[in-house]
This record gives structure tokens, C-alpha cells and sequence, in this order.
């Protein structure tokens, strides 16, 4: 089995605790993904609305996203404010 396969097994158990719908909820994917093309397509095969957040356009371009390995929720923190 390989890392993305791992990974969308315990994101799907996840979904499946937390009683979430595959077609009407959706699943954001951030953060570093090695194998993110496999991953997401893996995800869709049982979860309708897959998407991959890039930091980088979702807040243009701004100088933070380009700290590597700096959480997402960080750089949300840090731009949005609270």
C-alpha cells in the first residue's frame, strides 16, 4: 500500500465517523502532499467535491506563503487576522 493510499483510507474513515455526506459536503486538501494528483483523485473515486488549496493564489501571492512548511492555519492567522 502506498502513502496516498494510507492517507485517503484514514481521511475517508475520518469522513465516515464525522457522518459527512460524499455528495453534498466537501473536502479541502492543504498543506505539503507528495503525491497530491494520486491523493485527490483516490478521494474523489468516494467524495464528490475534492479540492486542493494552494496558498499561494488563495492569498495573492502574499510574501508569508512563500515560508516553507508554515501551516495553513498560520497563515490564515497571520493575514485574516482573528
Amino acid at each position: 500500500m502506498t502513502n496516498y493510499n494510507d492517507a485517503a483510507y484514514y481521511i475517508l474513515y475520518v469522513w465516515k465517523q464525522l457522518n459527512f455526506d460524499a455528495h453534498e459536503d466537501e473536502l479541502h486538501l492543504c498543506g505539503v502532499l507528495p503525491d497530491r494528483e494520486l491523493l485527490s483523485a483516490n478521494l474523489k473515486e468516494y467524495v464528490q467535491k475534492v479540492s486542493v488549496i494552494n496558498p499561494m493564489a488563495e492569498f495573492n501571492r502574499a510574501p508569508i506563503t512563500k515560508i516553507k512548511d508554515l501551516p495553513f492555519d498560520m497563515m490564515t492567522l497571520f493575514i485574516k487576522g482573528r
